[in-house]
C-alpha cells in the first residue's frame, strides 16, 4: 500500500513540476509582421574619427509599434564600423516615426582627445502592402566639441 502511494505521488510530481515550470516562464511574443531593415553609415565631420573598441550602445523605438515593432536583436553587437549596420524590424501596414539614440566614441584627430557622446535622430516610415522594406540611411553625426584648428 505504502509503494503504492509513493508511486502515485512520484507520478503525480512527475507531470505537475514540468506543467508549473513551464506555465510560469511566460515567453513574449515575437513582434509579427513583414521582415525589414533599417542599415545605418555614420558619418562624423572632417577632423573626428570614431573610437575603435569603445562601448558604442543604440537604442530603438516607434511611437506606432503596430507598424514598426523591433526585435531584441536593435543595438546588439552595434558599432558604427563596418557599414551598414542592420537593424532588423517588423513591418506592418500604416505609419510610424521611429527613433533611435546612440552613445558613440570619437577622438579629435589634431589633438587625439577623445569624447563620448549621445545622439539622436528619427525618421518618418510609411509602409504599404506587406513587401519587405530595406531603408537605407546615413546618420551625419556632429559633436558638440568642435575640433581644434591645428
Amino acid at each position: 500500500m505504502k509503494f503504492k502511494i509513493l508511486f502515485g505521488l512520484v507520478v503525480l510530481g512527475a507531470v505537475v513540476i514540468p506543467v508549473v515550470f513551464f506555465a510560469a516562464k511566460k515567453r513574449p511574443a515575437e513582434p509579427k509582421g513583414t521582415p525589414s531593415v533599417i542599415e545605418f553609415r555614420f558619418s562624423l565631420p572632417q577632423g573626428y574619427q570614431f573610437t575603435p573598441e569603445a562601448p558604442y550602445k543604440l537604442t530603438c523605438g516607434t511611437d506606432n509599434p503596430g507598424v514598426a515593432a523591433f526585435g531584441k536583436a536593435c543595438g546588439s553587437d552595434f558599432s558604427p564600423f563596418n557599414p551598414p549596420y542592420k537593424i532588423p524590424f517588423m513591418a506592418n501596414p500604416g505609419k510610424a516615426t521611429v527613433s533611435f539614440k546612440g552613445v558613440f566614441y570619437y577622438c579629435e584627430k589634431a589633438t587625439g582627445m577623445c569624447f563620448y557622446e549621445t545622439f539622436e535622430t528619427s525618421l518618418p516610415l510609411t509602409v504599404e502592402g506587406n513587401a519587405p522594406l530595406t531603408i537605407s540611411r546615413i546618420w551625419n553625426l556632429w559633436p558638440s566639441k568642435k575640433p581644434t584648428e591645428g
